[in-house]
């Protein structure tokens, strides 16, 4: 009944609250059994934070402290635990005239179990007080937590000195954190895992509140960022998660000098794939940190070895940062280059892993509209093109996949398109239909055919109205039943603009230099590889092994 009081508060009426939940709660914290007293407490939490200030004082708050004073320790232990949350729920009054002098009773109280759920709920005790003046023996009790400020050496106090920090600091302002610094940075080096690991997942916090103080940013706080880098996996992953969060309340060279640490990952050895997906995960944040030429020199490094990575996750992380990398820099025409060269010799790789991360970073700049339509198609296509004949049939595979979404950026920019690059889609799309592969057959009936007609053989032009033909097969001279046409004839032959020039006029130049270097550019002779047969008929594209 008591527990379903605690549940039901924030849903009835007040007056029902008044009238018959906060008499039966008076009732029963004076009941005989200890097992209904120490149940009181939580519902006193639930009824306290709907009721009149002067309902919760008068009548809810004292009954607490009643039962706060209870000779049975569990009674006082489950007060212990909501206290924090009764103490914000009233008067400023109120908190110091009774919460206050129930906590200095409980944090010496004789039951261990006691004082332990005190000091664990320290911290939101503290924030309780948020807004005013914080009480000096919450303090002084705080900072009796660190373990330089005691002669007995308790972990657990530790632990909860560490996890308490944050709120702590918020609650008492930026200000005052000249008299915490040492002793953080002290705690930040404590032997405990346990301790580093919290301290790590909330540096950030930190940081976000001492933004405006600069100096203890770079010189306090980012020396415990690249401490806790070289730190165990467990307590990486900590900092790893919110680095770009860090990083943004430096100021800019001490930004720029830690970000490198990021890329020694690789050199810790670390067997954890995780850890690297969490770096390749910050790589589109970090980019919204730094210069265009930085993002080049220190960024995409970090990026190039994240699509190189030997596991899947990491590498499907990384490629969807790359547009981002390449929006940040599209308008520096010589960074732009040095980008599209990076991504080029993915595509002109012998491991046909990496060309199919080229394929889908190809993917991903159409997709996210970060690339313009003409210059894919001068850069990027020949490539692309060349791929559509891969030995690989994975890497067809996602050609195909890659190929309906440059078709929709086709429609939404013809008039961008030179012949030569319709020229170049449509040898794509008749590649794609002859070839015998069930999976892309599959996948070119279902998700190109419905909007485009290829016929094979005829080579007159086709008008822009349903096609009805014969049912034959993908090697005879038609494609299967009506389908609205979206001649082929359009793709090769419709005429564009003649001063249809990339939008970037300013790196036009460069970008044709690279472009007349990928059409020479031949993909290595790949070794011979055979399709790991799958037991899923609907399965994602298979990976692929070398043949012995």
């Amino acid at each position: 009944m008591i527990k379903m009081m605690a549940t039901l508060a924030e849903f009835s009426d007040l007056d029902s609250v008044v009238d018959i939940f906060v008499p039966l709660l008076v009732q029963m914290a004076s009941d005989p059994t200890f097992n209904v007293r120490k149940e009181v407490p939580v519902a006193i939490n639930s009824v306290i934070k709907v009721v009149s200030s002067q309902h919760a004082v008068d009548d809810l708050l004292l009954q607490f402290e009643h039962l706060a004073n209870d000779d049975i320790w569990q009674v006082r232990k489950s007060c212990a635990l909501v206290l924090p949350e009764i103490c914000a729920s009233v008067p400023a009054s109120a908190q110091l005239e009774i919460c206050l002098p129930i906590f200095k009773a409980m944090i010496s109280d004789v039951s261990r179990w006691v004082q332990t759920c005190v000091e664990d709920g320290l911290g939101r005790m503290v924030a309780a007080f948020a807004g005013g003046d914080v009480p000096d023996d919450l303090i002084e009790k705080y900072i009796s937590l660190f373990p330089n400020k005691s002669s007995m050496r308790d972990p657990d106090r530790t632990l909860r000195c560490a996890f308490n920090f944050p709120a702590v600091l918020l609650a008492l302002g930026p200000h005052r954190w000249p008299e915490f610094a040492n002793d953080y940075s002290n705690l930040c080096r404590d032997t405990q895992m346990s301790v580093r690991r919290t301290l790590a997942y909330s540096l950030h916090e930190i940081a976000k509140l001492l933004r405006e103080n600069v100096e203890a940013c770079d010189k306090q706080l980012a020396p415990l960022f690249g401490f806790f880098m070289m730190d165990a996996d467990e307590v990486r992953v900590g900092v790893l998660q919110n680095a770009a969060t860090f990083l943004g309340c430096l100021s800019l060279p001490t930004r720029e000098m830690y970000l490198p640490v990021l890329e020694d990952i690789w050199e810790a050895d670390s067997k954890n794939w995780r850890v690297r997906e969490l770096v390749a995960q910050q790589i589109p944040p970090l980019c919204e940190l730094f210069s265009a030429t930085t993002i080049v020199n220190d960024v995409l490094p970090i990026a190039i070895k994240c699509l190189n990575d030997p596991v899947f996750r990491v590498r499907e992380t990384a490629v969807s940062a790359i547009p981002i990398i390449y929006g940040q820099t599209k308008k520096d025409p010589d960074l732009s280059s040095q980008i599209f060269e990076t991504i080029l010799q993915f595509g002109l790789s012998a491991s046909f892993r990496k060309r199919m991360i080229f394929v889908q970073i190809c993917r991903e700049l159409l997709q996210t509209s970060q690339i313009a339509i003409s210059i894919f198609g001068e850069v990027l296509m020949p490539v692309f093109s060349q791929l559509s004949s891969d030995k690989v049939a994975n890497v067809r595979l996602l050609v195909i996949q890659a190929t309906e979404t440059l078709i929709n950026a086709f429609h939404e920019n013809e008039q961008e398109c030179s012949p030569k690059f319709q020229e170049q889609l449509g040898g794509l799309l008749k590649r794609f239909s002859s070839d015998d592969d069930p999976e892309i057959q599959s996948t070119l009936s279902q998700s190109i055919l419905p909007s485009i007609e290829i016929p094979l053989s005829d080579p007159s032009p086709i008008d822009n109205r349903t096609h009805h033909g014969p049912n034959t097969e993908s090697n005879g001279k038609c494609l299967s039943k009506a389908i609205p046409s979206r001649s082929l004839q359009q793709y090769t032959i419709c005429q564009v603009d003649e001063n249809c020039k990339p939008e970037n006029r300013e790196a036009e130049e460069n970008v044709r230099k690279l472009a007349k270097r990928t059409e020479e550019a031949h993909i290595t002779e790949p070794v011979k590889i055979t399709r790991v047969v799958s037991g899923m008929s609907n399965s994602k594209p298979l990976d692929l092994v070398d043949s012995l």
